[in-house]
């Protein structure tokens, strides 16, 4: 509004002239929109993706808000940061306040929630037997290759690490077992594998959702092809040599 002034000479009772004084009010506040989290900082990774959820995957995330605002403005996460985009690698809720720097004015609190997900497969045991059909009444579990199983059928049962099964498709397998040089080498990414040489078999498990792994199993697979000797056949001229 408008604010006039005189002043009166107390004396002579002379006034001053009046003057005014218009006064303003500016009281424009930014608006946060959104704030939205990313896996990656860079949001022009193509690989980058929304999502309020830590995992082994994802372990950070980064939380960028979305503001509208005629002027510049300034930021106070809960965090204490003062940047536009925080880091965070902890779940719980975080607040952003951001502050108009011409007008001084601020927004209310904006929340995000960040939330956690870390579930990992774990191999309750790794069956190896003749053939997957344990009904087949030749079924047989063995870890020895022999001549009667030249080759044999690894088979893991898994549950996640609150005990519950896993839906096809929801875990990667990853089996592997050294060469000649003692190389690491990749030989299965299916739940089965069949092996025909004797050695050290290693499966591992990620969870497709957490990419979270389980700890690694080993199956030692050995050989006994053990043949008998046929040293020679004697003819005699009786049916009984005694």
């Amino acid at each position: 509004g408008g604010y006039e002034l005189q002043v009166i000479d107390a004396k002579t009772g002379c006034p001053s002239d009046k003057k005014v004084v218009n006064i303003t009010k500016n009281t424009t506040t930014p608006v946060i929109t959104n704030i939205i989290s990313y896996t990656k900082e860079d949001l022009d990774d193509p690989k980058v993706e929304e999502s309020n959820v830590l995992t082994c995957a994802n372990p950070a995330l980064y939380l960028n808000p979305e503001i509208e605002s005629t002027n510049n403005v300034t930021y106070l996460w809960s965090t204490g940061e003062t940047t536009k985009m925080i880091k965070v690698e902890a779940a719980g809720t975080y607040t952003l306040v951001v502050t108009d720097v011409v007008t001084g004015c601020s927004t209310e609190a904006f929340k995000c929630e960040i939330t956690e997900n870390k579930t990992f497969p774990v191999i309750k045991e790794v069956n190896s037997s003749n053939t997957e059909d344990m009904d087949d009444e030749n079924y047989k579990e063995t870890t020895v290759l022999d001549c009667n199983n030249p080759e044999l059928i690894l088979t893991p049962v898994i549950k996640d690490s609150e005990g519950n099964a896993y839906a096809e498709g929801d875990i990667t397998y990853v089996w592997s077992t050294t060469d000649e040089n003692g190389d690491i080498i990749i030989i299965g990414t299916g739940k089965t594998i069949t092996v025909t040489d004797e050695g050290a078999y290693e499966l591992q498990v990620i969870d497709a959702k957490t990419g979270c792994p389980s700890a690694k199993q080993v199956v030692n697979i050995t050989k006994n092809t053990t043949t008998p000797v046929i040293t020679n056949i004697i003819s005699y001229t009786k049916e009984s040599p005694n």
